[in-house]
């Protein structure tokens, strides 16, 4: 009975993962740079886990998200790489990688400093896998200015709608606004937010 258990909690957990890396990677290829913008070495990815070891693509989505220049000395390596045929030699691997964790670092990316080079060249795919979520969430809070210093999207979106709802002018019963579970079950958090900012 408890290897069936067992053997049941880790049928979900690869489904899981599966589901997430495919979701994770549709996501970074939607925001990588088109070709012309960037390199014709920039093409979409198949395994989030395993091509994400160059830096390539990573200093790319991140630069792209962010509004970031392409740093100082990765054209440079980029071209070394057409010289190469393609193979990216370790040390100019790592070169890259240590740039997109430091832009990570610049914008704020909470839990930055918790991902290093090794992660990638290891193809850490818990790690890279939340990674991932940790630039999405960042990322989408910068972008809808909900993002405050200390605080997770999460908390910050909540803090949005609060503010949202009281400006229209709108009470919920009860506690109010005060989680996305039961105080947005009833549906009234959500007309709220629509009148708050279309109250024809």
């Amino acid at each position: 009975m408890a290897q069936h258990q067992q053997d049941t909690e880790i049928r979900m957990t690869n489904t899981w993962v599966q589901q997430q890396r495919k979701v994770f990677t549709k996501w970074f290829n939607r925001h990588l740079p088109s070709r012309d913008e960037a390199s014709d070495l920039i093409t979409h990815i198949e395994n989030i886990e395993q091509e994400l070891d160059s830096g390539t693509h990573f200093v790319y989505l991140l630069c792209n998200l962010y509004g970031k220049p392409i740093p100082k000395g990765f054209t440079r390596i980029t071209s070394a790489l057409r010289a190469s045929g393609g193979k990216i030699p370790p040390f100019k691997a790592r070169q890259k990688l240590e740039m997109g964790l430091k832009i990570l670092a610049e914008v704020g990316v909470k839990g930055a400093n918790l991902y290093g080079v090794t992660q990638f060249l290891e193809h850490d795919q818990r790690m890279l896998l939340g990674l991932i979520w940790s630039i999405i969430q960042h990322w989408s809070g910068t972008k809808f200015g909900i993002s405050a210093v200390g605080q997770s999207a999460k908390e910050s979106l909540l803090d949005w709608t609060r503010t949202a709802l009281k400006e229209a002018g709108v009470e919920l019963p009860g506690k109010g606004m005060s989680n996305f579970s039961a105080a947005w079950c009833d549906g009234l958090a959500f007309l709220g937010i629509l009148f708050a900012h279309d109250n024809n």
